[in-house]
C-alpha cells in the first residue's frame, strides 16, 4: 500500500525495504510567515477563511514529485524563505482581486 503521513511532532526517517522515509511534521511554520507577509504588503486590514485556502494551495503548488517520492508532504525546511514569498504573492493577488 502507499501512505502519506505528517506528525505535529518530528519523526526520524523510516527505511523500509531499502527506500528511505522522511516523515513530514504538519505544522503551521508553512504558511503563516507567508500570510503576514502578504497581509502587511498588501495592507488587508481583515483575513478572510479563503486566504488560508489560498495559502495551503500555493504551498501544496511548490511541493515536488521529489519530495513526494521521498515521503515529504511539504517542501525542505530550509526552503521556507521560497515558500514564504510564493504564499505572499497569491495573498497579495487575492487582496488585489477583492
Amino acid at each position: 500500500g502507499r501512505v502519506v503521513f505528517a506528525s505535529g511532532s518530528p519523526f526520524d526517517p523510516v527505511t523500509i525495504n531499502g527506500k528511505t522515509y522522511h516523515p513530514g511534521q504538519g505544522n503551521n511554520s508553512y504558511i503563516f510567515p507567508g500570510i503576514a507577509l502578504g497581509v502587511i504588503c498588501a495592507g488587508m486590514k481583515t483575513i478572510p477563511e479563503e486566504t488560508f485556502l489560498i495559502s495551503a494551495n500555493a504551498l501544496a503548488q511548490i511541493v515536488t514529485d521529489t519530495d513526494l517520492d521521498s515521503g515529504n508532504l511539504y517542501p525542505p525546511l530550509q526552503d521556507i524563505q521560497k515558500c514564504s514569498i510564493k504564499i505572499a504573492v497569491k495573498v497579495m493577488e487575492y487582496a488585489y482581486r477583492q
